[in-house]
């Protein structure tokens, strides 16, 4: 019954957003400033539906209360889908803005805590990110730099190249700098808590800082951790991330990749550059760049055939 899963992706407008995602990884969308592509979601707030089979226009949410253990698999500890995977289009950018651990996030939201990871499918030759601190920063010097306005002189800028992945563990003060597309790869919330704006309006007025949470559950010894695209570029499997979370692998397949969930975790696949198609109980779909596939659990073998870059997503 249950076979690999299309969703529609939720599409959200933000005032750093443009129009990257139609233009290089042929979304298809109406509106403008599209910053964020949610691809597999269940959160309340960006819910996606599935595009393809029996299951068509049902909500993944919906599918997943039914079939919790059949979807997710055995080593999901909860009836609810614990990940989102997006698409970032930072045409401007983004907040400098931190998010809050497990503990925190559960006791002031009732939520998740988000730890993340970026990996950069399109940048330029200047793009930038901020990741972490400085050395010696207190959280003093923070907060004495924003009510002087001069934040900008605390943060350590990184380059960013096409390939590299980032790491950004909850506390981890961090921002998507201009010209750069990333898949996101986080905890199931949505919880932000905003430094600084660079001064920007929307809609005639600042957005909100949250100040006093973010100076709350800011780590400022932590920088996260950049895996450059030099490291495994030759490589056809390179393991990015593994925490509790998630784990995150790079697979580059020339010709066949034959795997099974066997009921442990779902996999999603993203597919970063090239096609292919992904074979499963005498059936077959195509999956190109800018795809996401969510494989179920009980899906049992499949096997992916192309040549093809994927990001494969899963919780051991």
């Amino acid at each position: 019954m249950f076979y690999p899963l299309f969703l529609t992706p939720f599409f959200k407008e933000c005032v750093w957003g443009g129009d990257n995602l139609r233009q290089k990884l042929n979304k298809d969308y109406s509106g403008s400033k599209i910053g964020e592509s949610f691809e597999v979601s269940c959160h309340k707030d960006f819910l996606c539906k599935i595009k393809n089979g029996i299951f068509k226009d049902i909500y993944l949410k919906t599918l997943v209360d039914i079939y919790p253990v059949e979807i997710l698999g055995k080593n999901i500890n909860s009836d609810f889908f614990p990940l989102i995977i997006k698409f970032l289009d930072a045409s401007s950018r983004l907040s400098v803005q931190v998010h809050p651990n497990d503990f925190y996030a559960m006791k002031k939201s009732y939520s998740l805590g988000k730890n993340e990871l970026w990996y950069v499918v399109y940048a330029n030759e200047n793009s930038k990110i901020v990741l972490g601190l400085k050395d010696n920063v207190t959280k003093a010097d923070i907060k004495n730099s924003i009510e002087k306005n001069n934040i900008e002189s605390l943060l350590n800028i990184e380059n960013i190249s096409v390939g590299d992945a980032i790491f950004i563990p909850s506390g981890t003060v961090h921002a998507l700098l201009e010209d750069t597309i990333v898949l996101e790869v986080q905890q199931s919330s949505d919880i932000t808590y905003r430094l600084y704006d660079w001064d920007r309006n929307e809609n005639g007025k600042r957005r909100e800082l949250h100040i006093d949470d973010a100076l709350n559950v800011i780590d400022i010894s932590s920088r996260g951790k950049i895996i450059r695209s030099s490291e495994y570029i030759d490589e056809d499997f390179y393991n990015l991330l593994d925490i509790k979370d998630f784990t995150v692998d790079y697979l580059k397949i020339k010709n066949s990749l034959i795997s099974s969930p066997d009921l442990r975790s779902f996999h999603i696949y993203t597919c970063v550059d090239g096609n292919g198609r992904i074979i499963y109980k005498n059936q077959s779909q195509s999956i190109s760049r800018g795809n996401s596939i969510l494989i179920p659990a009980s899906l049992g073998e499949y096997e992916i055939r192309g040549n093809l870059e994927v990001i494969k997503i899963y919780v051991k």
